[in-house]
């Protein structure tokens, strides 16, 4: 997910095709979008595909780069219904992303926040055209949470992303054992622990149809961008 994959094309062609001859991208169910968390964050300034970084020029400037485009985006999932994301830059001399969710633009001053990284996970083919695939890491302590998000390779800033679905594989499936409960309180989520998992996941997740799209609306007022 960093053009365009046709999200609600898909989910329309869904509903035409033959019961019996589903193609890759067709599911039973609603997509799913189950936490995924990793107790350390699985990337760092170590691997080079993760943003913003700081940078120093030749005439001296310095400061952090990003080829992932801050400033408000808008989530539209597979309903069509709309949310409201932000993602700001932390500072010049420390350099990470601040991610905000909200129901509306208006909303996203007082929504709870977290730091982290943009990282571009690696690639893989869908129908026989190469695919990025892109993750939010969100949170440092206690580790970090993830969404899984493609995109068509191209363009110096990204401004958009498919967001994929995210699920788990019963090997990584954390949650209280049947004989234990917490009522109707879910406990379960997905448990990650190397960069080569997540990439693995992601690449599953590319072959079911999306959550939605992500797209960049417009920059940070100058008082909210550094």
């Amino acid at each position: 997910m960093w053009g365009r994959l046709a999200f609600l094309v898909l989910a329309a062609t869904a509903f035409i095709a033959p019961l019996h001859a589903k193609t890759s991208r067709e599911q039973d169910g609603p997509p799913l979008a189950e936490l995924i968390h990793s107790d350390l964050p699985l990337y760092d300034f170590s691997f080079e595909a993760t943003w913003p970084r700081h940078f120093t020029d030749e005439d001296g400037s310095f400061g952090c780069t990003s080829r992932v485009a801050f400033g408000n985006w808008t989530f539209t999932d597979f309903d069509g219904e709309t949310e409201a994301w932000q993602i700001a830059n932390y500072g010049v001399f420390h350099c990470a992303a601040i991610f905000r969710q909200a129901p509306t633009r208006i909303d996203l001053d007082r929504s709870d926040y977290k730091y982290g990284l943009t990282v571009m996970l690696g690639t893989a083919v869908e129908d026989g055209k190469q695919v990025e695939l892109w993750a939010f890491q969100k949170g440092m302590v206690p580790g970090s949470d993830y969404v899984l998000l493609a995109r068509a390779p191209g363009g110096e800033i990204v401004k958009s992303f498919t967001v994929l679905q995210r699920t788990c594989n019963k090997f990584q499936l954390r949650r209280l054992e049947p004989r234990q409960t917490m009522d109707v309180w879910k406990t379960n989520y997905c448990a990650i622990s190397s960069r080569a998992e997540l990439l693995s996941l992601a690449k599953q997740m590319l072959a079911r149809p999306p959550l939605g799209r992500l797209e960049w609306i417009e920059p940070l007022p100058a008082d909210k961008s550094n």
